[in-house]
């Protein structure tokens, strides 16, 4: 039986494995360093001394696409309006970044902590307060319909470079491009962790990692996947990464954005 390993990234050790790859949080394997708004939909979901969670992304002014397991301690939802949503730099470390705090959390009702599956695991951040948009900062828009995989991916984040203590962090955003592998590689590559919603992706260039989960993937400048997880132990360039399919659940989210109150 494959497995399909997802993070379930904790506060007090950063990082626990629950079902895909055992990492350690820092960079995107491969890839390059990206440029200051090159990519003003990423954000950071940090805690509150700084140290990057998970990777995100602004689909609203007021809401943000991440890992839902990123809230978690073990099977324990954290104080989440404590952390910080960190936008509108590429280094971690950038005292002219802004951030915004969480307000309130949507799970996927099929979403299970517990069951440590990875399955359905994203989570909709309403912020406190909406960003300001500029040319730093801006949503991306969604796609509609699930993805089908010919275009190429972009995927970005903060997340390892690869295994082992000596990938430390540098704290400065990457990109890279990965291509969608066929639904029946994706279901072969993922055995019993395969669900309807997901989709798999890889390249000689570059990887996701810990870290990057929650992040965006882009195709044609729409948003059509967040980063989930990687399959195996290894989270070096060839892994196949793991994604939540937006558009197939299109509705799901923009049903719950466009119904709250204050809605942009």
């Amino acid at each position: 039986m494959n497995t399909f390993t997802p993070m379930l990234l904790a506060l007090v050790v950063v990082l626990a494995t629950v079902g895909y790859a055992n990492a350690v949080a820092l960079r995107i394997p491969g890839g390059q360093y990206a440029e200051k708004g090159q990519f003003p939909y990423q954000v950071a979901i940090r805690k509150p001394d700084g140290d990057l969670l998970c990777g995100g992304v602004l689909i609203y002014d007021r809401y943000v696409l991440t890992q839902a397991s990123c809230f978690f301690e073990g099977t324990y939802l954290v104080e989440f309006k404590r952390l910080e949503v960190f936008y509108s730099a590429t280094e971690l470390n950038d005292f002219n970044g802004w951030f915004r705090f969480p307000k309130s959390l949507r799970f996927h009702d099929n979403f299970n902590v517990i069951a440590g599956e990875g399955k359905y695991d994203f989570a909709i951040v309403e912020l406190h307060d909406a960003v300001e948009v500029s040319d730093l900062v801006n949503n991306i828009p969604m796609s509609k319909t699930p993805f089908t995989g010919n275009a190429p991916i972009t995927v970005t984040g903060w997340g390892n470079t690869g295994n082992g203590p000596e990938h430390t962090n540098n704290w400065k955003l990457k990109y890279g491009t990965v291509n969608a592998l066929s639904e029946e590689e994706c279901k072969a590559a993922l055995g019993d962790g395969y669900f309807p919603g997901v989709f798999c992706a890889k390249s000689d260039d570059a990887a996701i990692c810990a870290g990057d989960f929650g992040g965006p993937a882009v195709s044609n400048n729409l948003l059509v996947g967040i980063s989930n997880g990687i399959v195996g132990k290894s989270c070096e360039v060839g892994a196949t990464g793991v994604f939540i399919d937006v558009g197939f659940f299109y509705d799901f989210i923009n049903d719950y954005t466009t119904n709250k109150p204050n809605h942009p």
